[in-house]
């Protein structure tokens, strides 16, 4: 680690405490894209206090992905007690991202951990749960991933959710998830349909060169 980067994690951690909500939000906006496990027990503190006030829900949402990689199994009794039904969406939306991450990161299943997220909900906190499954490659058992697409049916799912579905499924079985991925609609755009094409016909480079970009 160069002294750059050290000097630049110490200014971050810092501002995890700064009085004004965007540069709290700003310093986890970093801290998820430069994962460090050294600021777990900060980020955990930081979203104690954040969640006093539902009014800074986009720190929030930022606060716990930026948990969600760097806080591993410390970060778990915290994350596994908290209940974000009545927040902002997108507040629950990350919970089921981090939850996910920490509980693979602390060697919990795959099934388990999927499994959980499924079980508690709510609908956000599933969604994001399927989007950590679809970045990290994960393969659940079949139950699970029938349980999965199932949801994304059940619910209509909107566009940007039905992308994290079929990028997790171009790594499960194919037989399994075709049948879904030839019922989805157009989308207006087309970069969905051209994404469940590649998944299709299992071009393994392109799924890789769209998903670098989706996810960058």
């Amino acid at each position: 680690m160069t002294n750059d980067h050290e000097a630049e994690l110490q200014r971050r951690l810092a501002l995890l405490t700064h009085p004004k909500s965007e540069k709290r939000c700003s310093a986890a906006r970093w801290l998820h894209k430069h994962p460090e496990p050294r600021a777990g027990a900060a980020l955990a503190a930081a979203l104690r206090e954040e969640l006093r006030d539902t009014r800074t829900w986009e720190t929030q949402h930022h606060l716990l992905l930026a948990l969600g990689v760097c806080g591993g199994a410390q970060a778990l009794p915290l994350l596994r007690d908290l209940d974000l039904r009545s927040r902002v969406a997108m507040v629950p939306y990350a919970l089921g991202e981090a939850l996910l991450r920490c509980e693979i990161a602390a060697g919990v299943a795959v099934d388990d951990a999927v499994r959980g997220v499924l079980d508690r909900g709510p609908q956000a906190a599933i969604e994001g749960m399927v989007r950590a499954v679809a970045q990290l490659k994960l393969v659940p058992s079949r139950d699970l991933r029938s349980r999965i697409i199932e949801n994304a049916i059940a619910i209509g799912a909107q566009y940007i959710e039905r992308r994290h579905v079929v990028v997790a499924a171009s790594a499960w079985p194919r037989e399994e998830v075709e049948p879904y991925l030839r019922s989805l609609p157009s989308d207006p755009n087309r970069t969905l349909t051209a994404l469940t094409n590649l998944v299709l016909a299992n071009d393994t480079r392109g799924i890789a060169k769209y998903v670098r970009a989706m996810y960058r």
